[in-house]
């Protein structure tokens, strides 16, 4: 087993509270979590999510540098059914056509990525022909009324980042070149923009592009040098969001910073104390790696246990200082639950194994089952009290050759059970914030090409015309969304 199962491994007005810091003591864990006080009002955010890589395509165009991605697409076997993003949905000719789809099926807030190697040509100068697209995009979003979420980091990174001498995220080089572009971004867009994501996934990018090799930049080594990845990646959120705080947020109560976590819930399916032990080691091992550092300032102790011999763990406390409380918000890709039993004999011994759980989808790690949300966003909140959470992605995967991919009654039946839980957990008292919906447009899915289908917009890629045609499940969000 990897250290990543799966590549995703990916209505009413609330109350908010944040901007200045108070002390709650986590007397489970015997530290305290620095939570950010708002005191105005905003209502709940019903959007849909997306990212550049996989739907802009126009891979060359207007001076837009070579990313990670581009060449990992050129592996043979890299990518499932040998296909790339060089076209993809052809976003960035056709934006303004696809923001008026989300427009009309009633989103009123839009999550999206910024290409890092669109922006910044590889001598490190602006690209100003990219950062007028963007600029355009964000026109178009203000334009339809919607409200933009973006992400910095959605996993395209320069190729001329990713060289012998330069290796990407293993190198500590990485967190000023990312500050270097966080900034330009901030300069150009963050007075239109009031929710900033630095990462998306990071697990996913690292262990899948630094340790299994499944994704870009597809580099196969141990567990243990991946970890220095991990630790240049928070070293470099936490600089951004200091900057970000310092220079563009200004105590606007406003606007907000966080970071987005590939989660799935690990719940006990038998009464075992194995069966609970092992589901939270794993809750401890996928998620809380990241979340303890971005809140508490250091990794859990459990995690560091796994990895005793890592030096890569050992933040100094000037950098543990730099990482607590660094959210304002903690974002949460939420697709799946799988569950934990013991793997022995009662009393045999102590071993355990993950089982799945719930109806299956067109990708092998994704059954939907989702009182598993309800349950994660509990368990996040006993760990983290008054931590605003979002789900930033949440969605449902269809095979490619579908004949039926219109009607798509699979899909509005997970969006149902996951909105229900939704409301439930904002009835419960939960700080839960906003939901995502994963995706507006069937699209590039890394790895997977395009044989996964995630949209509530077909698309047909068959088609050089590249024609839409949205499904039921988009019908199904223009009722509901009319309702809320």
């Amino acid at each position: 087993m990897t250290h990543l199962a799966s590549s995703k491994f990916r209505f009413r007005s609330l109350c908010l509270v944040g901007s200045l810091y108070y002390f709650i003591p986590l007397s489970a864990l015997d530290r305290s979590i620095p939570v950010r006080a708002l005191t105005g009002k905003m209502t709940f955010q019903w959007g849909v999510a997306g990212a550049a890589y996989q739907i802009e395509g126009a891979h060359d165009a207007d001076g837009k540098a070579r990313s990670i991605w581009d060449d990992f697409c050129k592996v043979p076997g890299a990518i499932s059914d040998g296909t790339s993003a060089e076209v993809a949905c052809d976003f960035y000719h056709r934006y303004e056509e696809d923001i008026e789809l989300a427009r009309a099926a009633g989103f009123k807030h839009f999550r999206m990525s910024i290409s890092w190697p669109r922006v910044i040509r590889d001598d490190g100068q602006p690209n100003e022909a990219g950062i007028a697209y963007y600029s355009k995009v964000l026109d178009a979003l203000e334009k339809a009324g919607m409200e933009p979420c973006v992400t910095l980091y959605h996993w395209d990174l320069p190729s001329s980042l990713q060289t012998a001498e330069m290796p990407g995220w293993m190198s500590p080089q990485i967190i000023d070149k990312f500050m270097a572009y966080a900034t330009l971004c901030f300069e150009r867009f963050a007075g239109r923009v009031p929710m900033w994501i630095t990462f998306n996934e990071p697990a996913v990018f690292v262990f899948g592009g630094y340790q299994g090799g499944w994704n870009a930049p597809g580099v196969r080594q141990s567990v243990a040098e991946a970890l220095v990845a991990v630790r240049h990646v928070l070293l470099a959120h936490a600089k951004v969001v200091a900057l970000y705080r310092s220079r563009f947020q200004n105590g606007d109560k406003t606007k907000k910073i966080g970071i987005t976590l590939n989660t799935r819930h690990y719940k006990a399916v038998d009464a075992s104390d194995t069966a609970a032990k092992g589901a939270q080691h794993m809750l401890e091992d996928r998620i809380a790696c990241w979340s303890d550092p971005v809140v508490f300032g250091d990794f859990p102790e459990s995690f560091k246990a796994t990895h005793g011999g890592s030096t890569a763990l050992g933040l100094s406390k000037l950098e543990q200082e730099a990482l607590r409380g660094s959210i304002d918000f903690l974002g949460i890709n939420y697709y799946t639950t799988s569950g934990i039993q013991e793997d022995s004999p009662a009393g045999a011994g102590s071993a355990w194994k993950v089982v799945e759980l719930g109806e299956a989808s067109g990708a092998s790690w994704l059954h939907s089952y989702p009182q598993g949300l309800i349950e994660l966003l509990r368990w996040l909140s006993g760990r983290y009290p008054g931590l605003d959470v979002v789900i930033t992605e949440n969605g449902f995967c269809t095979p490619g050759d579908d004949p039926k991919a219109v009607e798509d009654d699979v899909r509005v039946r997970y969006y149902q059970d996951h909105t229900n839980i939704v409301k439930q957990a904002i009835d419960e008292g939960l700080p839960l914030r906003g939901y995502f919906a994963w995706t507006l447009l069937d699209n590039f899915e890394w790895a997977g090409g395009y044989e996964e289908r995630f949209g509530m917009v077909h698309v047909d890629f068959n088609d050089k015309m590249l024609p839409r045609t949205v499904k039921s499940s988009y019908r199904w969000w223009q009722q509901f969304l009319e309702k809320s």
